[in-house]
């Protein structure tokens, strides 16, 4: 009776040995795998294709600067261990908030009209954002819209201009010969956008110490989760500041920073698959160069999952304050300042610069 079972193989093994196959068994198996990879494959690429056919791209942004002198990117070394240093580059993006009076939106899928017209928008908010070579710490560095620079091809003008004048490709050349920073990419957002944005988020909660006037709301002392409308309005205001675009700096900075913990202690960024669903979200509002594709942006996003929020420092360009230009009021960067303070912006060493010079210098 043994010999029924162990030697004739007609079923398992009595030493649990595996059961053979029959050919046309193995060869469902083989078809049911290769349609599981084939259905597999082709969600994770309508995964892909559901974010890049709906990311606004600026195309040409970068196109023919190589011949302009354009500054080499800065070398960082990282770790000192037994394996040793590692040099390797930040990345840094110009990110510009752009006040079009056009009507409908100009930036993103959503866009029913060209991201820039000659004339038509300015940068109403530009800021240089460096993530370090090890992702352990990021800047963000406002650079005020009336600061009075050199563009290329036009001579001194407020920075805001460049934007207006030749595009996003002239606003990276100006910015890039002012601070001497090689800009990787560039993301563009009107105020259409800033609202979809955060209503995509579900709203922004800010705190406020003091009453707080924006247009024609007033929020007294307290925290509220504002609408994307209601953001809009509170990093737009100037007239009733103080500080004029020095406290609306203040209050754009504190917005993204609000945007960037959002979605940090949601832990969002710590899942491909959620940056993806994200990225499809905000991919509505904003519009990128033509080199941030798929997989650069979830390669960024998966590098800066560990980022501790306080280890963001938000500042603005060193300068000497406002001044006049003819019958223009207009901000004076300081000249002697800003190489020092760009130089150690992009090697990562920003916090050795302010401890030398003080944090009121930016």
């Amino acid at each position: 009776m043994s010999g029924i079972n162990g030697a004739n193989g007609s079923g398992p093994s009595p030493l649990g040995g595996a059961r053979r196959h029959h050919p046309r068994r193995l060869l469902r198996l083989a078809t049911a795998a290769a349609v599981f990879v084939a259905v597999s494959a082709l969600g994770v690429t309508w995964l892909i294709w559901s974010v890049v056919g709906n990311v606004g791209r600026l195309e040409g942004v970068f196109a023919g600067l190589e011949n302009t002198g354009r500054p080499a990117a800065a070398i960082q070394v990282i770790g000192a261990g037994e394996a040793g240093e590692t040099a390797a580059p930040g990345t840094t993006i110009l990110v510009a908030g752009t006040d079009s009076r056009s009507p409908v939106p100009t930036t993103g899928t959503d866009a029913l009209a060209p991201a820039w017209q000659y004339g038509a928008q300015r940068s109403d908010s530009l800021m240089l954002v460096h993530l370090t070579s090890d992702r352990q710490r990021a800047y963000v560095v406002a650079i005020p819209r009336d600061a009075w620079v050199e563009i290329p091809g036009f001579g001194q003008a407020k920075v805001n201009a460049a934007y207006s004048l030749g595009g996003p490709s002239l606003m990276v050349r100006t910015v890039e010969q002012l601070t001497d920073v090689r800009i990787d990419h560039v993301a563009v957002v009107d105020w259409h956008g800033l609202v979809t944005l955060i209503d995509s988020l579900g709203g922004l909660e800010l705190t406020f110490a003091d009453t707080t006037v924006a247009r024609d709301r007033v929020w007294g002392p307290g925290t509220y989760l504002l609408s994307g409308a209601e953001v809009r309005d509170y990093v737009s205001e100037r007239l009733s500041l103080p500080n004029g675009d020095f406290d609306r700096i203040e209050r754009q900075q504190e917005v993204l920073r609000a945007i960037g913990e959002e979605l940090l202690t949601r832990n969002v960024l710590g899942d491909p698959l959620s940056a993806l669903s994200s990225a499809r979200a905000a991919a509505r509002s904003v519009s990128v160069d033509e080199g941030l594709g798929i997989t650069e942006m979830v390669r960024l996003a998966i590098s800066v999952r560990n980022l501790d929020p306080v280890r963001v420092r938000y500042l603005t360009a060193p300068n000497l304050g406002i001044g006049w230009e003819g019958d223009q009021s207009v901000v004076h960067l300081d000249a002697d300042a800003l190489g020092g303070f760009f130089a150690a912006f992009e090697s990562g060493q920003l916090e050795r610069w302010l401890t030398e010079h003080g944090d009121s210098a930016a």
